[in-house]
């Protein structure tokens, strides 16, 4: 059968955060132990609308909020409230994404390589780039081909695959795998990361925009 205990901060204020029944709630609540909280009214849950805020995350992170006075969110006050709820979660939202991105930078900007993908021809061992000898043999040969040979990189393929050497896959390898591996800027040993990023344009999607040349980070591999 479904358990209904009641949490009831008597003499306390709901200005404060502080009050014996509010802290055994949150304590269950961070122990699993309920998944629906009722309340009569936000002012019986908090007085001061920054508490109200934080309570009601941290409810709705665990288990659904109700409250009985359903008539609130109508309200002048309740407007102004989830508005409020509103630009604080899309603020922190952006904290995050800030802090993230300047570890990013302050990672590279340290010389520190993101593993962005998959480069033919290195591992990424301990956050940085490490020649994959017998990969880089691989790419060596394809620039040797393309240099000596005047079919460009749509004939290495079939070059490749004389001499017995297929992709991961076992197959001939595709020109456009080797048209990526001769144009690839790792190789060059001197590349930019921090060159692109992404913007929404929906509520699920988004585009990759290139970053102004000033703001790349060169990067040596």
């Amino acid at each position: 059968a479904d358990t209904i205990k009641v949490y009831k901060d008597d003499g306390y204020s709901g200005a404060y955060l502080e009050r014996p029944a509010l802290d055994s709630l949150r304590d269950a609540l961070a122990a699993g132990l309920h998944d629906v909280v009722i309340v009569y009214d936000t002012d019986r849950l908090a007085r001061d609308t920054m508490i109200l805020l934080l309570i009601t995350e941290e409810i709705e992170k665990h288990a659904r909020l109700v409250f009985v006075n359903a008539e609130y969110s109508r309200t002048p006050e309740g407007q102004l409230f989830y508005e409020i709820r509103g630009s604080f979660a899309k603020f922190e939202r952006l904290k995050i994404q800030d802090r993230m991105a300047r570890g990013r930078r302050g990672k590279l900007k340290a010389g520190k390589p993101l593993k962005e993908y998959k480069i033919y021809g290195y591992d990424y061992v301990n956050g940085q780039y490490v020649i994959n000898e017998e990969e880089a043999d691989l790419v060596k040969e394809i620039y040797r081909l393309y240099l000596e040979n005047t079919g460009g990189f749509h004939s290495i393929p079939e070059l490749l695959y004389k001499k017995g050497i297929v992709s991961l896959s076992g197959k001939k390898f595709h020109p456009s795998t080797i048209h990526k591996i001769l144009t690839h800027q790792h190789y060059t040993g001197t590349y930019y990361s921090y060159r692109t990023y992404n913007k929404k344009t929906g509520a699920n999607s988004h585009t990759i925009l290139k970053r102004d040349s000033s703001e790349w980070i060169q990067m040596h591999c």
